[in-house]
């Protein structure tokens, strides 16, 4: 089965399902470019008395198919996306259309700018380093996930505001709701994989940190906040080197212990090569902050 007739499978097969129930819908299927410039194929449902729907992206699911074969069990998970549990009553799309309404769940996002030029026509954006400071509108938070929407600019024109008040607005809501945070990584790893019986980092590495966000999603924003980048090089009572391992977190080291900066950037460009997802992917340069210059810049 080819990827074409594996989405109209899918498509009619959801059809049914929902038919089946008494519920008529409409099982749209389009593209869509997602971070850097990487594109996919987005299906979602749209039901009555819903105003949003969740959204599968059927490539992995393809690629699970292609890998094992099972139809049946792939099915079965891309139909629990739009199971009724993924699916609010509550969220309303009406309140993004008036500042007032919307201007509360606005917040920051960095991306790459340069694989991400030709979004950046269309959206309002700050440059930042090789980066780009991006705006997104949260139209739901919930234990499935984060629902948001990226901010154009003709959202911009229509709120009648400037890109400076997005920025104090939108940062202000990011700090506020996606607490950063900074983490020893041998304490991460020790935690997160039982490190006494899988890892081998020794104990005196662990002079590396990571910054994110309490939910590890899109936490590489959090070096936006204020104060922090003193405060990762207050932990280590030295300038730090930093490390963007994606977009969801950042990796920092002192700078004394780095003799060849030249190592760090094999590193990052090593990662995104063979492990990093295309679309999760922030940059290939590595950043130096002086905490006395209160200066970030990136490493040449």
């Amino acid at each position: 089965m080819k990827f074409d007739e594996f989405s109209d499978y899918v498509t009619q097969r959801l059809t049914g399902t929902f038919e089946e129930r008494g519920e008529a819908v409409a099982v749209n299927i389009k593209k869509v470019v997602k971070n850097n410039g990487y594109e996919l194929t987005a299906l979602t449902v749209c039901r009555d008395g819903y105003n949003v729907s969740p959204t599968a992206y059927l490539e992995q699911f393809y690629s699970k198919y292609e890998e094992y074969g099972d139809i049946e069990s792939v099915f079965d998970e891309l139909s629990e996306i739009f199971s009724d549990e993924m699916y609010n009553k509550n969220i309303s799309v009406d309140s993004y259309y008036s500042y007032d309404d919307a201007k509360d769940n606005i917040i920051v996002r960095l991306i790459n700018y340069d694989k991400n030029k030709e979004i950046l026509n269309d959206i309002p954006f700050i440059p930042y380093l090789d980066l780009a400071i991006t705006f997104r509108w949260i139209a739901d938070i919930n234990d499935n996930g984060l629902a948001s929407v990226l901010v154009s600019n003709s959202d911009i024109a229509r709120w009648n505001i400037t890109i400076d008040d997005l920025y104090d607005v939108a940062l202000d809501n990011t700090v506020r709701l996606f607490t950063g945070r900074v983490e020893n990584m041998f304490e991460l790893l020790k935690n997160r994989y039982n490190y006494n019986e899988y890892c081998n980092i020794k104990q005196e590495d662990g002079q590396l940190f990571v910054i994110s966000n309490e939910i590890g999603v899109n936490g590489a924003s959090v070096i936006l906040y204020p104060n922090i980048l003193d405060f990762c090089a207050e932990i280590v009572h030295d300038n730090v080197y930093i490390m963007p391992s994606s977009i969801h977190e950042m990796i920092f080291i002192a700078a004394s212990y780095v003799d060849n900066p030249d190592y760090l950037i094999e590193l990052v460009r090593d990662a995104n090569d063979s492990v990093v997802h295309s679309t999760e992917i922030l940059s290939y340069n590595v950043y130096f902050y002086d905490y006395n210059r209160k200066t970030l810049d990136i490493v040449h």
